[in-house]
């Protein structure tokens, strides 16, 4: 867990040293394109793991598999299109098409269809070989990882991050916490910090499977806490965005359930929020049952099942129809999270009152300051664009029309976000971050293109650890290696790799994909329909000889048939930076790998990455599409693509990002900002810094 979540490698503190094996292990490391960024604390009991360490860093960057290209002249050799099938109507009308692919196994001879087969058992043996017989590549991406001298403090400290996040953090991460708080118990763990809604189901069930009621007590606030516990009982989904399941209960743990729902305030309110799922709870506990004990549970039940229940929003919506600030302003100052998201509605409906930003400003420092960091990015780039952007719960995009483009006045808005400014300051000085005394930091620049992670829930793993819409700079005269690889399970299943042209307004330009295998200075390197044994499909860019006026490359992968990509054993995809895009040279090579990260959304085709080829940037996206049951293909996905890409590439500018956030922090602490990394004692940025931007555990408890 150290080594995959934290790139750290556990060493025991005072073993020999030997320089010869310290210089044939940072060697061995340094082929797969990492090194240590602190090689002085090398010893030899790092070689005791030495081979579970390889395949496991390995795997990390995709290399513990084999890579076979359709064409073995890739990119060199590629087919002309002129005598490729560029359509599926032909195949269609001739064959048929069937969900199952089994349609493709009688068309693998066919004469036009040279860009789309299966790969032969031989041939996958005999490209392993040619591959292998390659030379690698001149070019090295560099991976950081370091020396740990107390993996179990390391790791302890990761999982005590994890649990005080102040924002959601990867579903996958489920099984490696629930594993660390099964090692190391939950005596250091201080209830009051683990404030996430979500984060509280993972501490919930651990402690609900040990019967310690006394401790699962103070995890309770809400009722909605006890239905998280119970989707992360029942692997279900924790964020309560689709139907959970619920366990068998022992007549110990019913009471537990009814004791803190009767202790709660608002309950029938809170009850409706999730009505479903708590009526369907209700046939497990029987509240009817235990009126006399629990009168507020079973009236809140009733009322739940034969009445209306009145809630707050409802009668906040009452008091904002009837303009009545005084009674929205009542309401919201006692809930100042519900006044940040109701805020520009309220401002439309009462435009001419100067109350509702006074009011705002009064209570906005008891709002969280991720949410405060969200408004202030809001608020300035409201009138930017004709588009909002959200990624909900689900990790699917929505693109919606911004009907409040123009409705707030230059003043109204300087006033508003002076004031969601000063409440940012405030929170950041009353919990500020401490150093030692005569501290210099240095802020990487770079860092504002980084944007901060406040919606990981959905996100992918991978090698980097980064939010959507973050844009990684990269050497544009090398050529730039796209990579997708994928493994069925237990059907036929073809996954494609495509790329959309764009020029600065995304409108299209053209595409490549295995029904057109080119474009000035791209290349695909065919269509494999099957991967029993597994399966790749790569794209080269070289961004000298792209089409005049293409701006942006928007990547896809594509289900046409068969297992989705949350179906299949093994799916992933990644980029390479590459000096020699020759067909000599390794077609996949490790240590020239950039990025690799999973791709097991629920969705039709994924959109992974889109390219700026003028700022020489690779824009993380890793959102999942909806498409048909089967031939999904890039012609017939252009329209959405195009929407969704004009808006995600401006997400670094309507999201908060990492250099703002760090600069908040240290202003308000006791260090001195300086200039440059050399002068700095301690320095926050990408690489070589002693806090990375990719110890998302390290930003959500400390720094939000």
């Amino acid at each position: 867990i150290g080594l995959n979540r934290a790139k750290l490698l556990a060493i025991t503190p005072n073993a020999t040293v030997s320089p010869r094996l310290r210089a044939m292990f940072l060697g061995e490391l340094a082929q797969l394109g990492y090194k240590v960024s602190n090689p002085e604390l090398f010893n030899d009991s790092i070689l005791e793991n030495f081979d579970s360490i390889i395949t496991k860093i390995t795997a990390m960057k995709g290399g513990d598999v084999k890579y076979v290209p359709l064409f073995a002249g890739f990119p060199l050799n590629v087919p002309n299109d002129d005598i490729l099938i560029s359509t599926l109507s032909k195949i269609m009308d001739e064959y048929g098409i069937g969900d199952d692919l089994d349609w493709m196994t009688e068309v693998e001879e066919h004469d036009g269809l040279v860009s789309s087969r299966p790969q032969t058992e031989a041939e996958i043996a005999d490209g392993i070989e040619d591959q292998a017989s390659r030379d690698s590549d001149t070019h090295t991406v560099w991976t950081e990882i370091k020396f740990s001298t107390d993996i179990e403090a390391d790791v302890r400290k990761f999982l005590a991050n994890n649990l005080y996040a102040k924002s959601s953090i990867k579903e996958s991460l489920k099984e490696d916490i629930d594993f660390l708080i099964n090692h190391y118990g939950l005596d250091f763990l201080d209830p009051n910090k683990v404030v996430f809604k979500e984060i509280k189901s993972y501490v919930m069930n651990y402690l609900w499977a040990k019967g310690d009621f006394v401790a699962l007590e103070k995890y309770v606030s809400t009722p909605t806490d006890i239905l998280r516990m119970f989707a992360a009982i029942t692997g279900s989904d924790i964020s309560l965005s689709e139907n959970i399941k619920f366990p068998k209960m022992s007549r110990p743990q019913r009471r537990f359930v009814l004791e803190n729902i009767e202790k709660c305030s608002n309950i029938a309110e809170n009850l409706n929020s999730y009505k479903g799922l708590w009526l369907t709870l209700g046939r497990f506990i029987h509240p009817g049952e235990h009126k006399a004990k629990f009168p507020k549970t079973f009236k809140a039940f009733d009322t739940l099942r034969n009445s209306k229940v009145a809630t707050f929003n409802g009668i906040l919506e009452k008091n904002i129809k009837a303009r009545d600030l005084t009674g929205v302003l009542s309401l919201v100052s006692k809930r100042p999270g519900v006044f940040g998201r109701k805020l520009h509605e309220i401002l439309d409906v009462f435009s001419n009152d100067t109350g509702v930003v006074d009011g705002f400003a009064e209570v906005a420092d008891q709002m969280e300051l991720k949410n405060l960091l969200v408004l202030e990015k809001y608020f300035s780039t409201i009138n930017d664009s004709d588009f909002r952007t959200v990624i909900n719960k689900r990790g699917k995009v929505i693109v919606f029309p911004n009907d409040k483009k123009g409705s707030l006045t230059a003043e109204r808005l300087t006033k508003l976000n002076e004031a969601i400014k000063a409440a940012i300051v405030s929170k950041v000085t009353a919990e500020p971050l401490t150093f030692e005394d005569d501290t210099k930091v240095w802020i990487d620049p770079a860092l504002r293109n980084y944007v901060v992670p406040l919606s990981m829930r959905k996100q992918s793993d991978g090698l980097m650890n980064i939010s959507r819409g973050t844009r990684i700079k990269f050497d544009a005269s090398k050529t730039l290696r796209l990579f997708n690889y994928w493994k069925e399970s237990e059907r036929r299943t073809d996954f494609d790799t495509s790329l959309i042209e764009f020029d600065k307004d995304m409108n299209y330009k053209g595409h490549v994909s295995y029904t057109n295998l080119s474009s000035d200075g791209i290349k695909h390197s065919g269509d494999i329909t099957s991967a029993p044994m597994g399966a790749a499909e790569f794209i080269d860019i070289d961004m000298s000889k792209l089409k005049k006026g293409v701006k942006y490359l928007g990547i896809q992968v594509y289900v046409f048939g068969g297992e989705g990509f949350n179906q299949v054993e093994k799916s992933y995809a990644g980029w390479m930076i590459r000096d020699k895009a020759s067909y000599d040279k390794k077609t996949f090579d490790i240590k020239t790998v950039a990025n690799k990260f999973n791709m097991v959304g629920k969705g039709k085709y994924a959109i992974p990455m889109i390219v700026d080829v003028e700022s020489q940037e690779i824009i993380f996206v890793d959102i999942f599409m909806n498409g048909t049951s089967s031939m999904n293909r890039v012609e017939g996905a252009v329209n959405d693509v195009s929407t969704v890409a004009r808006e995600i590439v401006k997400m670094v500018d309507t999201k908060p990002n990492m250099l703002d956030l760090i600069t908040y922090q240290v202003n308000a602490s006791n260090a001195t900002l300086v200039e440059t990394k050399e002068e700095a004692t301690v320095t926050y940025g990408i690489t070589g810094c002693t806090h990375s931007v990719d110890r998302v555990d390290e930003i959500l408890a400390e720094l939000i």
